[in-house]
């Protein structure tokens, strides 16, 4: 293993330190490295874009570019630039109000305007999609870019600390309950989402006078509910299967959405959406209380 003469003479001083086994690990770990990096050169172009918004109007986020870059390695991809597309967005509004959510609206379609020239004279170009917000502008951000090009979306992992999807298999599952709410409209859908966390059917009632609930739970609510990419589409089948009952089956045109999911189940909520097909969504968050905060579909 070819050293410099400081660290060959470290090396050579302290041998109970430096045993064979740890040179030959340390060789194979760079040989490894150097590896990834060649690989690298063959690699399709991708987009990065980063969203950051503070949660609940004043929690910080930030996205960490190097582990934006490694994730979009791991699935055989690389940066187009060396720094991504930052969409920072932020209001001083309080942040149940609607004209906090009309200042972010309207600060992500400006935004969007140089992405949308770029995307314009690259029409193949992919897109790699890094969100830290609030769950109703992600899926803003996802209707905004659509689903006419290659997009992967990624979402932060707690443990271990990375953005890379850990499995590829499915992992969970979801089922749909639907109910009738006597008391209710009858010309009112909620779609609850208890994925990330359970809601409370109550807590829907108090700010919205539901006639039909469909409540989506997964069989292992958590943080890490969709924990691959083949959970993300069992969810969206699942979703969309929803969608088409209240439009086809109830004959109502638009669903009040109350959602507890990862960030990667908001954004395919917003792209995948299609206008003449599925209801428009009015889509809730969570302050302590319920809340309009935006529309998918107008």
């Amino acid at each position: 293993m070819l050293l410099c003469p400081t660290h060959h003479k470290e090396i050579d001083t302290f041998v109970e330190k430096y045993s064979v086994e740890m040179l030959t690990d340390m060789k194979k770990r760079q040989e490894r490295k150097v590896q990834e990096l060649l690989d690298g050169m063959n690699y399709k172009e991708s987009e990065i874009i980063i969203l950051e918004s503070p949660i609940k109007g004043n929690i910080n986020s930030h996205v960490d570019y190097k582990q934006a870059v490694d994730a979009l390695r791991c699935i055989r991809k690389k940066p187009t630039a060396g720094s991504p597309t930052l969409l920072k967005i932020k209001s001083n509004i309080v942040y149940s109000s609607r004209e906090y959510w009309k200042d972010l609206i309207l600060d992500l379609n400006e935004m969007l305007r140089g992405v949308r020239n770029h995307l314009e004279y690259n029409p193949n170009l992919m897109l790699a999609i890094f969100p830290l917000a609030p769950i109703p502008l992600i899926a803003k951000l996802g209707e905004l870019l659509s689903d006419k090009r290659v997009i992967d979306i990624f979402q932060k992992i707690r443990i271990p600390d990375t953005w890379i999807w850990q499995e590829f298999k499915q992992t969970n599952s979801f089922r749909t309950e639907r109910k009738i709410i006597k008391e209710g409209d009858i010309s009112k859908v909620a779609i609850i989402m208890s994925l990330s966390a359970k809601i409370s059917e109550e807590r829907v009632k108090k700010v919205f006078n539901v006639g039909i609930i469909y409540h989506i739970y997964a069989e292992r609510i958590g943080v890490d509910s969709v924990y691959s990419l083949e959970d993300l589409k069992i969810f969206w089948q699942e979703y969309q299967r929803i969608c088409n009952q209240i439009k086809n089956n109830d004959s109502i045109s638009s669903a009040s959405v109350f959602p507890a999911i990862p960030v990667s189940a908001a954004f395919e909520i917003g792209r995948r959406h299609m206008p003449k097909v599925h209801p428009k969504l009015n889509i809730y968050d969570d302050d302590n209380g319920f809340f309009e905060a935006l529309t998918i579909g107008e």
